[in-house]
This record gives C-alpha cells, sequence and structure tokens, in this order.
C-alpha cells in the first residue's frame, strides 16, 4: 500500500512511515516519530518526537485535523482523536482508544484499552484511567490540592468506570472499578467498586447493579455486559474483558 503525503505536508527525515499511511495538508511531524499501517494523520497536525522521547502511534489510527501530539507518547492501535486534540509528552494510550474534540490530556497520563473520551475532557498530568471507561463532555481532573502550588497527584479511575457530564475529580483521589457518578458530581473521595455518585459533595447513592434500563428492565451496570458481540466497538467487549482476568 502506497504512503500518500499532501505536498503542503512537513515530514521530517527520521519519521518513519507505515504502508498506506497518509499524511494531510499543512502537517508538520518532526524527529523521532513511528506511525503504524494506514494511519490517517489530517490537516494542519503537529507530531513529534526526540532521540529520547519517540513518538508512536499504533496502526489504523486517524488523527483528526488541528490536534498536536508532543515527544513521548505512545499510542496503541486503533487509535481515534477528534479535532484539536492535545495529548503531551510521556502519554500511554492504549489500543482502539477515542478521544474527543478539544480534549486535553497531560503530560505523563496512562489511558487503558477501549477508553472513550467526549469532547472537552481535560486529563490532568500524572492522572490514570483504566480499560473500558466513558469520559463524558466537560469531564475534569484535577491534581492541585492547594492551587497554585508545586504539588501534583493526579486521579486513578479504575477499569468500567463512568463519568458523566461535568463531573470534577479532585487531586489524588482513586475512582474504584465500576463507578457511576451522576452529571456535576465532585468526587472528592475514594469510592467503592459498583458505586453511584452524585452533587456537588459526590454523595452515594446506591450501588449500580440495582439500575435498571428503562425499556427493558434489564440491568444497566456494569455497562460493559449491555452490549453483544460486534455491537460496540468493532470487537467484542466482553471477550476483551474476560482476556484480562
Amino acid at each position: 500500500m502506497p504512503v500518500e503525503v499532501h505536498p503542503s505536508a512537513v515530514v521530517g527525515p527520521d519519521v518513519l512511515l507505515g504502508e498506506g499511511s497518509v499524511i494531510g495538508p499543512f502537517v508538520v511531524i518532526s524527529g523521532q516519530v513511528e506511525l503504524g499501517i494506514g494511519t490517517i494523520i489530517e490537516s494542519h497536525c503537529s507530531i513529534s518526537g526526540d532521540r529520547e522521547n519517540p513518538t508512536t502511534i499504533g496502526p489504523g489510527s486517524t488523527v483528526r485535523s488541528h490536534s498536536c501530539i508532543y515527544p513521548g507518547v505512545v499510542v496503541g492501535p486503533g487509535f481515534e482523536s477528534g479535532h484539536h486534540v492535545t495529548i503531551r509528552s510521556g502519554s500511554l494510550i492504549g489500543s482502539n482508544v477515542s478521544i474527543g474534540t478539544m480534549s486535553d490530556i497531560q503530560g505523563n497520563c496512562e489511558i487503558g484499552d477501549f477508553t472513550h473520551l467526549h469532547s472537552n475532557v481535560h486529563v490532568c498530568q500524572g492522572s490514570k484511567i483504566g480499560k473500558f471507561c466513558w469520559l463524558f463532555p466537560g469531564v475534569i481532573m484535577t491534581n492541585d490540592p492547594r492551587p497554585p502550588s508545586s504539588i501534583s497527584t493526579g486521579p486513578t479511575v479504575e477499569d468500567e468506570v463512568v463519568l458523566t457530564v461535568n463531573v470534577t475529580l479532585m487531586p489524588g483521589v482513586l475512582v474504584r472499578k465500576g463507578t457511576v457518578a451522576l452529571p456535576g458530581a465532585v468526587i472528592a473521595r475514594d469510592t467503592t467498586e459498583d458505586s453511584l455518585h452524585f452533587g456537588p459533595r459526590g454523595r452515594q447513592l446506591d450501588s449500580v447493579k440495582h439500575i435498571r434500563m428503562p425499556s427493558s428492565g434489564t440491568q444497566a451496570y456494569p455497562w460493559i455486559v449491555r452490549f453483544g458481540e460486534g455491537e460496540y466497538p468493532s470487537q467484542n467487549l466482553e471477550s476483551q474483558r474476560k482476556k484480562r482476568h
């Protein structure tokens, strides 16, 4: 498969382009960068790496226009970004991750496989997000307990967590597996597994296992059990989930 590079794009001599890669107009890729097979970089993106901090983007990925990826970023296969996404140095991103438009991933973050961030999500430096998580628009993760200061302790989000719109995670908080935070919740304390939280104090309501789907009455959470083979994403989530146990 041939590589397509738009005439206006600037691709440095140390950049490795996988077969079938497509580089759009006014893209700048410099330093030690490797793009996997079939990766698409849309217009006006900036991607950089250096010898000490190479950048790798896995095969089958799409980076949409006006996104910026800093040195030392490692992205797994099947990645998809929205527009104007920033991913800063030292971030490790798993396979089949989606990061929505205008989201900002600060340095030294970890994001697990099949996790989805919607638009305008801020992931502060040092944050860790597990697999199969959903972060909806306006989620903010913070890391400075006494701002402004030199203290930095990012939140940790375990697998299968759902953070709905405008949820805020305070510095160093541990959001345990299966937690669901309702719109506007502020999580300032560690949660318990499969717990439901709401309000400015992040009050715990109940176990999410008691929540039912409106139409069918089936159990709503953990959310992953509601998706069968081939429905979402392109691979069987339940089989992927079993592999990690």
